[in-house]
């Protein structure tokens, strides 16, 4: 999610909010995945599964958290600040309605609140869904938006095996918060209100498709098409390291690591920029639950080189192809508590496995 972008545009799409919502969309997942089956071919009694799990008449609360920097160089001189500072938090809920026919789970996503604070160049936003609107503050018709989205219900359906199939609700929801906001909240909402991203908060990549032990590893490739931002392939290795305590339980703790590449070419008046990626890495650790089914926690670290050029960004900045840009983002994913959906919040507790976060 980006939104300090109500500054330094360039004709159609602005340079910050292309290169964040790149970033963010690399980090969480994507389109596709083709993952691989684990180097051993044998499965013995030391092997673990490592399955999602959604039980009916669950409530699963998450949270997200993320922050990134992007430094933007010197070759714009005043035109953009040396860089971009933002953190992110959402706090999401997942209810699982009922089993399928077929096997499935119908869902029932939320997102519950959202908080966010960005410094660009010394232009700062701050917002808490849970805070009352600022009267006077400038974004106030974007936090209000914000804020009418959340609670907000949208459908999801799960196949056997528990892959996202459809989901209803999203494009209401993001008319309804696009209505209520300025032109630079657009790329923001379109990201945040969009079928991959509820994909991906909902279902991690990295699910190995068989039971692994302790030193098993496979590949996951995951290609997005960003529309004019281009295509971009993340290449990453998984491997199961060990059984350890996490959060007070035994879990299964996975890393990975990986290759980010990619981009997009100008190719016509209509293209508002080029991007390419010159260099692009990830990695990151995973804690599954076998008793909840889930990964109660995950981490990861991606940094970003990447090569821009614009239209109406002066022709010194482009010599050597583009302008050169430098992002640094962190991530988090945890399962914050399960319960039984319609319980109130004087009676919700922690589930029996301790995934209570820290």
């Amino acid at each position: 999610m980006i939104v300090g972008s109500t500054m330094f545009s360039f004709k159609n799409v602005s340079l910050l909010t292309a290169s964040a919502a790149l970033v963010l969309l690399v980090l969480t997942g994507g389109c596709s995945p083709e993952s691989g089956r684990s180097s051993d071919p044998e499965i013995g009694p030391d092997h673990l599964e490592i399955a999602l799990q959604y039980d009916v008449g669950k409530r699963y609360l998450f949270e997200f958290d993320m922050s990134y920097e992007t430094d933007f160089g010197e070759a714009l001189g005043n035109l953009l600040p040396e860089g971009q500072r933002a953190t992110q938090t959402q706090q999401f809920s997942v209810g699982v309605l009922e089993a399928t026919p077929s096997g499935g789970r119908k869902l029932e996503f939320e997102f519950l609140e959202t908080r966010f604070d960005i410094d660009m160049g010394g232009v700062k936003a701050s917002f808490n869904s849970q805070d009352q609107i600022k009267e006077g503050d400038p974004f106030a018709d974007m936090y209000a938006g914000l804020t009418q989205a959340m609670g907000h219900p949208i459908s999801v359906e799960l196949d056997a095996d528990l892959q996202v199939v459809s989901t209803d609700g999203i494009e209401g929801l993001r008319q309804q918060v696009l209505s209520n906001a300025n032109p630079q909240l657009e790329a923001m909402v379109q990201g945040m209100f969009s079928e991959s991203y509820i994909a991906n908060l909902t279902r991690p990549s990295g699910i190995p498709e068989r039971p692994v032990q302790p030193g098993d590893s496979w590949p996951l490739e995951i290609t997005q098409d960003l529309g004019a931002l281009g295509r971009f392939v993340t290449d990453q290795q998984y491997q199961f390291k060990n059984l350890e305590n996490h959060q007070d339980t035994e879990c299964a703790l996975m890393t990975f690591s990986g290759t980010v590449k990619g981009g997009s070419k100008a190719e016509s008046e209509g293209m508002s920029q080029m991007m390419e990626i010159t260099g692009g890495k990830t990695s990151g650790k995973m804690w599954y639950d076998p008793r909840v089914g889930q990964f109660i926690d995950a981490s990861a670290e991606q940094d970003l080189k990447m090569r821009m050029a614009v239209p109406g960004i002066p022709a010194e900045a482009m010599q050597g192809g583009g302008l050169m840009l430098e992002v640094r983002q962190t991530m988090r994913r945890r399962l914050v508590r399960v319960d039984d959906i319609g319980a109130s919040d004087e009676t919700q507790s922690p589930p029996e496995s301790g995934t209570e976060g820290p």
